[in-house]
């Protein structure tokens, strides 16, 4: 199933843990952050996020939980609590995208949303529920329209819960770009030195295209507008350009 968050600005947990190997994030084991933002549950949350990401509009994307409206949820959840501790039993598993809404409308966000799971699989456990957590009005009369079936004839019988967004709290780096850090040379290309780049723009364009979303053309010139804009140093855009070319 999916979460969805997506607004303004967002609240997770640091990443801390520096990495010189890329592959050491595959072995590893939650900050607070504007564009648009929108939290989404699922199972298996690494597929789509590298869909989300291949959105015209969206500019990162990243994993985690989110308990929306749980009262007093545990703090600091992670995988392992989310899936073995009762006291975690509130939080979803989610992606946040940050998205420019003069590229792409909250509208299309949910379109996407419906398109990447299976909203009809009821009767899971609340971790991979179908949920859209909204931010603001705006998102939730958006959000409500979408659900009603009156308006999206082919979504009836969906099981999608509208809830308002808390504190949305970063997964483990190694769930991070997750199809990304499987692809050695990319990552050497890239040339992350900390954990806390798998949540920035370059990692999020990398993923999709890694997962077969993004076509080289188009990762090649979204990496030269995150140059001109200082969000990609200059050998890393070399090394990925030489490689995608």
């Amino acid at each position: 199933m999916l979460a969805l968050w997506s607004v303004g600005v967002a609240a997770v947990a640091p990443l801390v843990k520096p990495v010189l190997d890329p592959l050491v994030l595959l072995q590893d084991k939650a900050t607070q952050t504007t564009h648009k933002r929108v939290y989404a549950p699922l199972v298996g949350v690494e597929h789509p996020e590298a869909a989300f990401a291949a959105l015209p509009g969206v500019l990162r994307t990243r994993v985690g939980y989110c308990a929306g409206e749980a009262e007093q949820p545990s703090p600091d959840p992670t995988y392992r609590k989310v899936c073995n501790d009762p006291a975690y039993g509130n939080y979803a598993e989610a992606i946040q995208l940050e998205y420019d809404p003069r590229a792409i409308s909250f509208d299309d966000v949910l379109d996407a949303f419906f398109r990447h799971h299976d909203a009809r699989s009821a009767g899971r456990k609340r971790q991979y529920a179908s949920i859209i957590f909204a931010h603001d009005e705006m998102q939730w009369q958006r959000a409500e329209i979408a659900l009603d079936p009156g308006n999206h004839p082919a979504r009836k019988g969906v099981s999608t819960s509208l809830e308002r967004a808390s504190v949305f709290w970063d997964a483990e780096p190694y769930h991070q770009k997750w199809i990304l850090q499987r692809k050695r040379e990319l990552m050497l290309a890239l040339g992350l030195t900390d954990t806390a780049q798998l949540l920035e723009r370059p990692a999020t364009v990398l993923n999709a295209f890694a997962a077969g979303r993004l076509p080289a053309e188009a990762t090649m010139d979204k990496l030269e507008e995150m140059l001109q804009q200082g969000e990609l140093e200059p050998s890393s855009h070399g090394r990925l350009m030489a490689l995608l070319s």
